[in-house]
């Protein structure tokens, strides 16, 4: 998932991309929304699943991308 968004900062519009990032394993997964732009990433929402409570990375995502 990327997406440009724009940000208000003082008055000036910076342009930001969220990207969607992830670290799937065979015990958790854990998948977050980042912001990046000029400066450091900033973390916009993250959570951890079992990955047994799934049968695949699909059903996590939507679950995710659904909150």
């Amino acid at each position: 998932m990327a997406r440009s968004c724009a940000t208000r900062d003082d008055g000036v519009i910076k342009a930001a991309m969220r990207v969607l990032t992830g670290d799937i394993g065979g015990t958790k997964t854990a998948l977050a929304v980042h912001e990046v732009g000029d400066g450091p990433p900033r973390l916009v929402r993250s959570t951890r699943y079992p990955s047994a409570s799934a049968p695949g990375l699909g059903p996590l995502l939507d679950s995710f991308l659904a909150e």
